[in-house]
């Protein structure tokens, strides 16, 4: 299974750093690029196959959401930002998840695994029979899922 690209999209070095961090952390994620400006970003995405959009909503120039909405095919996005006033419009935009500064790791990973797991939706993937557990309940093995054993 590939990775899923990601682009990383704040106006604030240290947070594009941590970012870049965390994308390192998750071995299902590869950085493809950071960027401190919505602009650099839609160079990025005219050229270049991106898989996840993490873009700051508040930023100079153009906005995270203004970004999504002059994107035709815009890919998964987590939203981030130190505002909570933007999380409707969020997922509006069909966002992925909206991430709160200053982001934890633990929260950053589940939202890589929602990302992960939209990827392998219905819609995107290849319908497969579901793995059934312990009491023939269906259990869905999305990314980062781990390999639960059956009684013998």
């Amino acid at each position: 299974m590939s990775c899923l690209r990601c682009l990383i999209v704040d106006d604030e070095p240290l947070a594009r750093q941590l970012l870049a961090e965390y994308v390192g952390k998750v071995s299902f994620l590869a950085l493809h690029a950071a960027c401190a400006s919505p602009l650099a970003a839609l160079d990025i995405l005219r050229t270049n196959p991106i898989d996840l959009l993490l873009p700051d909503v508040h930023m100079p120039e153009l906005t995270g959401l203004e970004l999504l909405f002059t994107l035709a095919h815009p890919p998964l996005v987590i939203l981030t930002t130190a505002h909570s006033q933007y999380a409707l419009q969020g997922f509006e935009v069909n966002a992925v998840d909206y991430l709160l500064k200053p982001i934890t790791f633990e929260r950053f990973l589940r939202a890589a695994h929602k990302a992960g797991d939209r990827r392998l939706s219905p819609a995107a993937a290849p319908l497969l029979p579901p793995h059934t557990g312990r009491a023939g309940i269906p259990v869905h093995q999305g990314w980062g899922a781990a390999a639960q054993s059956e009684p013998g």
